[in-house]
């Protein structure tokens, strides 16, 4: 179940940042239902790990993606002849 909600979070945080209505990071961590201590971790996280290209933008007063994209996780199956 932890897994299910971490990857959760990621979704939707991804699907804020490409709406570009996060707004601030306190307000982006109540939205996900987390600190902002962990919001940070988050975001280093998808940052490093997922090579995510993610800034804050003051005047737009959300997270959002240097170049368009969007993080992707799931299964997807092989077919095998």
């Amino acid at each position: 179940m932890a897994l299910y909600n971490y990857i959760n979070r990621i979704e939707r945080m991804d699907t804020l940042i490409r709406r570009k209505s996060t707004g601030t990071p306190k307000e982006l961590a109540e939205k996900l239902n987390i600190s902002e201590r962990w919001l940070y971790i988050f975001l280093d996280e998808l940052r490093s790990e997922l090579n995510c290209p993610i800034r804050y933008d003051r005047r737009q007063r959300s997270y959002v993606y240097e170049i368009p994209g969007r993080v992707t996780i799931g299964f997807k199956s092989e077919m095998v002849n």
